[in-house]
């Protein structure tokens, strides 16, 4: 008898803390839903890196859409509360962040002028867009921000001159790629730094 109740004792020790340990993580869940610009941004890589991010740094189960055939699929059309809800019940999710990007660029810029004297441009990246965070317990919006994240790239000073069109501030296309992935690794960091205080806890 006494056997009997150290081994259920036992077991209990093991069970509690991965019952526990699995609940956390049903409320640790997250999914990125993410609606593009009507003109595709070729290479763009900012949703892995975001979904990485939070589950490496954040420390949250991401839910990837539309990765298997028996999940319904995200929403695909603009911000819809009661239909992300749905979803976000369907799958098993706690919270969802979703993203909307309306573009991103490369583009030169002057920074300084002195007319006939001196002039400096700058070649800067942007992503543009907004993006939200549902909280799907509590059935609200608890946070939108605006995605309004530039990187500085080569920069140019000409005495004398006004030509943005130095070739000091070509970016060949192997340095364009990297920089556009250091630009969106900006803008994740960006987003896990405003989302991440409401997840704590929770």
């Amino acid at each position: 008898m006494r056997r009997r109740v150290k081994y259920l004792l036992a077991m209990l020790v093991i069970l509690v803390p991965v019952a526990t340990a699995t609940a956390q993580s049903q409320m640790r869940t997250i999914a990125v839903v993410y609606q593009a610009p009507k003109q595709d941004i070729t290479d763009f890589s900012l949703v892995e890196n975001l979904n990485e991010a939070l589950t490496m740094q954040v420390g949250l189960g991401v839910v990837v859409p539309d990765t298997g055939s028996s999940r319904p699929e995200a929403p695909n059309r603009r911000f819809d509360l009661e239909r992300l809800l749905e979803w976000g019940r369907e799958v098993g999710c706690r919270y969802i962040i979703y993203l909307r990007v309306d573009g991103r660029r490369i583009a030169t810029r002057k920074q300084l002028s002195i007319p006939w004297v001196l002039s400096r441009y700058v070649v800067e990246g942007h992503i543009s867009g907004m993006y939200s965070l549902i909280d799907l317990n509590r059935s609200k919006v608890i946070g939108t921000w605006k995605l309004t994240t530039r990187m500085a790239g080569p920069r140019q000073w000409q005495v004398a001159a006004d030509y943005p069109g130095d070739p000091d501030l070509h970016m060949s296309a192997p340095r364009k790629l990297v920089f556009l992935r250091e630009l969106e690794k900006k803008a994740v960091n960006e987003i896990v730094l405003d989302v991440q205080p409401h997840l704590r806890g929770r």
